[in-house]
């Protein structure tokens, strides 16, 4: 045998190799996709179900119907049909379709799941078909959209900010009560967990003091992190007359953003210290502290010749918040607007 004939039959065996495993790709590609159609199918038609079951006027007929279909697929046409909720009729005949297809209890389960967007489906579904209260485990999430859902979760679940919670969760050693989860939320580094923490605080009634108190202690013990506090503190200032708590001494933190959101906090709090607050600082060096006095001199009528001073600030942020304080302010404010564009053109 020459080497020429070798290297023929190396040649051609590889090829078939080749060919072979190519053709094996293609008839599994071909295989997978036929069956994500089907079960998409499968999907779309239990969907349209669902949906009929919601819009109906005979819904415990609709959902019987629904509940008859393929059980593999009803869990991800339940949270597919979450959004579409209104009113507490739908979320009603959603729950009876979600304990009929037994999706809380696979729910339960897949709150354990190593990957994370198992979990935060889970989250959702007993949000939405669930009366149950939230597991405040999975407020200690590592994931921040599953930490997130879960506070929205809570937030529809008011009696867990109330009162310490019972049952097997209180009995492990890691185990801490919803208000403590929530401040510690309120000083989280992700935003997105933040903002749904201050949601919580702001829908919750009555609005959970013990919680922002917390979080400002957090923040203040959090030295390598001296902006903790804004979010806290927005929050207050969110609440308004709900929560009067003392702020004097975030008043002169170091951090300018500290200072603005104090400022921002007290004066919703306490609407008579306006005058004061903006006697102390407008003439701040930073430019977040000046856009918080002129927001919130445009509550305070004896204030109008501070705005008028801030109206033409350096920095164009506070100029714009300064002469919309000024409008806000009354004919007072709407004259010596006019007169400083007057001066300006």
């Amino acid at each position: 045998m020459t080497t020429m004939q070798v290297v023929l039959g190396v040649t051609m065996l590889l090829l078939a190799v080749v060919a072979g495993f190519t053709a094996d790709m293609l008839v599994g590609t071909w295989r997978r996709r036929r069956r994500w159609f089907a079960q998409r199918g499968a999907e779309r038609e239990l969907l349209a179900c669902v949906i009929d079951a919601l819009a109906s006027r005979d819904q415990v007929g609709a959902a019987d119907e629904a509940m008859r279909r393929a059980d593999p697929v009803i869990a991800e046409t339940v949270c597919l049909t979450a959004g579409r909720i209104v009113g507490d009729e739908q979320r009603a005949v959603l729950a009876q379709l979600a304990r009929a297809a037994r999706v809380n209890e696979r729910a339960r389960v897949e709150l354990r799941s190593s990957r994370w967007w198992r979990r935060l489906r889970a989250v959702r579904l007993l949000h939405l078909a669930s009366d149950d209260p939230a597991d405040l485990r999975v407020l200690n999430d590592p994931h921040p959209e599953v930490r997130a859902a879960a506070l929205l979760w809570l937030s529809d679940r008011p009696r867990q900010l109330q009162a310490a919670p019972t049952g097997r969760a209180q009995r492990r050693s890691d185990y801490r009560d919803a208000t403590e989860l929530l401040a510690d939320a309120l000083v989280s580094p992700f935003a997105l967990v933040r903002i749904a923490a201050k949601h919580v605080c702001v829908k919750v009634q009555p609005a959970p003091v013990w919680a922002l108190e917390r979080a400002l202690a957090l923040a203040t013990a959090t030295g390598e992190q001296p902006l903790a506090a804004v979010a806290p503190l927005n929050t207050i200032a969110g609440l308004g007359r709900r929560v009067v708590l003392p702020l004097d001494e975030f008043l002169h933190s170091e951090a300018a953003g500290v200072r603005a959101a104090a400022i921002r906090a007290v004066a919703a709090g306490a609407p008579e210290r306006i005058p004061d607050l903006v006697k102390d600082h407008v003439r701040d060096s930073d430019q977040a502290v000046r856009r918080a006095v002129a927001a919130i001199a445009g509550r305070d009528p004896a204030a109008a010749p501070v705005l008028l001073e801030l109206a033409g600030d350096p920095a164009w942020q506070v100029r714009q918040v300064a002469r919309r304080s000024l409008l806000r302010a009354g004919p007072v404010g709407r004259t010596l607007l006019r007169r400083l564009q007057q001066e300006v053109g």
